[in-house]
This record gives structure tokens, C-alpha cells and sequence, in this order.
């Protein structure tokens, strides 16, 4: 969350950062994906009812993932899905305290160790 959205989305994009807003008014994220190939350093923004309209243009791309109405959430999952070839959950570099144990049934988690 960044209470003053567009001075901090101005100040990411000087630094290099690609700005890429998720919203259902955006081009499709299908034709948009090839101009995102290889870039390293993209900052995602994904809104609610609450986005300022100065949002739409200072973002590089507004992409849709389906053109109607959808979690965020889901949205943020699908595009990085297809941003990542399919390939996010594969080989997954975990670093945090716990872990999870996949499991059929039940969960367990399991201390790392790393502070």
C-alpha cells in the first residue's frame, strides 16, 4: 500500500521500473505480454474501486487479464502466471523462517532454522 500512489509511481519509473496497472479497462494482457519479455524490473499495480484516473497514465501498460469483473487477487495471479512462462511454482527458492510440508491431507509446517 502507498498512500501518495502517483509521486511514488513517478519515482519508480526514474529509477527504471516498468509500471504495469491490472485493471479490467486495459488492453489485453495476451497482446501485451511480448512488450514486458526480458524486462527486469516491473512494479505491479493492482486497485480496487479506489484507483485515481492519473494511474492510467503515468503506468507504461493497463492490461486486463479478462475485461470483466474479477478479484484482484486472481488478477495478480494470472498475470504473473503468464508473465512467468507458467513456470512460478517451479523451483520455488524458499528463505523464510517455515516452511510448509506439502501434504494430500492436513498441513504441517516445519522451521527452517534461518532467522
Amino acid at each position: 500500500y502507498e498512500k501518495s500512489a502517483i509521486p511514488y509511481l513517478k519515482r519508480r519509473k526514474k529509477e527504471g521500473f516498468c509500471v504495469v496497472h491490472l485493471t479490467m479497462y486495459g488492453v489485453g494482457a495476451q497482446k501485451a505480454l511480448p512488450g514486458l519479455a526480458g524486462r527486469q524490473r516491473i512494479l505491479v499495480v493492482v486497485g480496487s474501486e479506489a484507483v485515481p484516473a492519473e494511474v492510467y497514465p503515468v503506468s507504461d501498460f493497463n492490461l486486463s487479464i479478462t475485461g470483466q469483473p474479477h478479484s484482484e487477487v486472481a488478477a495478480l495471479a494470472v498475470f504473473l502466471d503468464r508473465l512467468l512462462g507458467g513456470k512460478a511454482l517451479e523451483g520455488f527458492d524458499h528463505r523464510g523462517k517455515l516452511r510448509i510440508e506439502p501434504m494430500e491431507r492436513g498441513k504441517k509446517v516445519v522451521e527452517t532454522g534461518l532467522s
